[in-house]
């Protein structure tokens, strides 16, 4: 990863020399591919799309893919729309969406996360999958006032545009009380050890809530 002081969260040996994935966006992609969720007439929302998952997934699904983020002009892809997740999420209709995916993205919102995340969730069909993945930091939930700025943003919740952190601490409290969570994660019931050593995932993250973990959620089809 790039080397940066206005991060914790660099890592190195880490990044795919190829695709540019890191361990999330495989674990990811071979769920899906797992899954059959890489076929079929499926509609994608993709927020702050990675372009290792963005080309795979825009190949597949053609205009069934949508993609944006709010600060567009970041990618070479000029099909992803402005998308600001503060105000623009109501132009989708509930139940609209067979796959919701977004990775590190709800720690950068401006407003309340808890909204935005309840209507990423209700954005899922039934029998849909709502998969995403955000930073971990011990020491319990926080988050900046407006006041705060870069200096108190790296040192309380890791990076400098991240404007709140999550803990496994009291992942039930945060996290939890805007959508049903396993109370436990270990990547092994996802994947065989064997692949997971394959795709560099290191075994000191397999358990546990941590920055490579990622929620695979499934809306109920009652």
């Amino acid at each position: 990863m790039r080397q940066t002081d206005r991060s914790i969260f660099v890592r190195k040996g880490v990044v795919c020399e190829n695709c540019r994935s890191l361990e999330r966006h495989r674990l990811i992609f071979a769920f899906l591919k797992d899954r059959g969720l890489l076929s079929g007439n499926r509609r994608i929302l993709h927020i702050a799309p990675e372009p290792c998952l963005a080309l795979i997934l825009r190949a597949r699904f053609g205009k069934n893919y949508i993609h944006g983020d709010k600060h567009v002009g970041h990618y070479s892809d000029r099909g992803a729309m402005e998308l600001d997740l503060c105000h623009d999420l109501d132009k989708f209709a509930d139940a609209s969406f067979d796959l919701v995916i977004h990775n590190h993205v709800i720690e950068h919102v401006l407003c309340d996360y808890r909204p935005v995340l309840r209507k990423l969730d209700m954005l899922v069909k039934p029998g849909g999958w709502h998969i995403f993945s955000i930073p971990f930091m011990p020491g319990g939930y926080r988050e900046a006032s407006p006041e705060d700025g870069e200096d108190w943003c790296i040192a309380n919740c890791g990076q400098w545009d991240h404007r709140r952190v999550f803990s496994p601490d009291d992942l039930q409290d945060t996290l939890g009380a805007v959508m049903p969570l396993p109370e436990s994660y270990d990547a092994t019931q996802l994947l065989p050890p064997d692949r997971l050593r394959a795709m560099n995932m290191p075994e000191s993250t397999w358990r546990g809530f941590n920055n490579n973990s990622v929620f695979f959620l499934q809306r109920s089809v009652d």
